[in-house]
């Protein structure tokens, strides 16, 4: 594993239960979301890096896991106005195009010698 950063939605194991970043406080506060049950419970940043270092926890292969309630944009394409569709398709696009690249590691080395962009 390459190393273990707190983010939302993160999924990791933590001695033996899946847990999800739901939201990260300015404080230090973690609020985790235990996924089997969807209780929640606050921790604070620096107890999850001392576990992490301790070897408690660690990451899943999937790591942005949404949960069942989560609810979904389910309406048709078909059903959006033109111009919607219109930029959706640019957006989808520009994702098509930076991972045709492989996986994106936004630095700005990268996007200016991958893609000419100014930083």
């Amino acid at each position: 594993m390459i190393g273990f950063g707190l983010r939302k939605n993160l999924v990791f194991d933590w001695v033996g239960e899946a847990f999800r970043i739901d939201r990260l406080q300015p404080n230090g506060d973690v609020l985790l979301e235990r996924m089997n049950d969807g209780n929640l419970q606050v921790v604070t940043r620096d107890i999850l890096l001392t576990e992490y270092g301790m070897g408690n926890i660690s990451t899943r292969a999937t790591e942005n896991v949404l949960t069942n309630n989560t609810p979904l944009f389910s309406r048709p394409l078909k059903d959006l106005s033109d111009y919607v569709r219109n930029e959706l398709n640019r957006r989808k696009a520009y994702l098509h195009s930076i991972l045709d690249n492989g996986t994106p590691i936004f630095t700005a080395t990268y996007l200016i010698t991958t893609y000419q962009v100014s930083c």
